[in-house]
């Protein structure tokens, strides 16, 4: 039997910008993963997950959604113009 890899997660702000949806700053989160062997000597990272800090509050109100509050995908406010 194989010994089980351990990982290490972490929330990383990857981009803030003003949303008019919210009214206030939105960080666009990425969900990191690092291997934690120590024999493993680099800062690559695997990213699993992507979201807004204001996704669920986002989807509880009545406006277009975007695609990090999961609803639009369509709608992407962090793409640079």
């Amino acid at each position: 039997m194989q010994p089980k890899e351990e990982w290490q997660y972490e929330w990383t702000v990857v981009k803030s910008h003003w949303c008019p949806a919210v009214g206030g700053e939105a960080q666009l989160l990425e969900k990191r993963v690092y291997p934690s062997a120590d024999f493993l000597a680099t800062e690559t990272f695997r990213i699993v997950e992507q979201r807004c800090s204001h996704d669920i509050a986002c989807n509880l109100n009545e406006h277009v959604h975007c695609k990090w509050a999961g609803t639009n995908p369509a709608n992407d406010p962090f793409a640079e113009e």
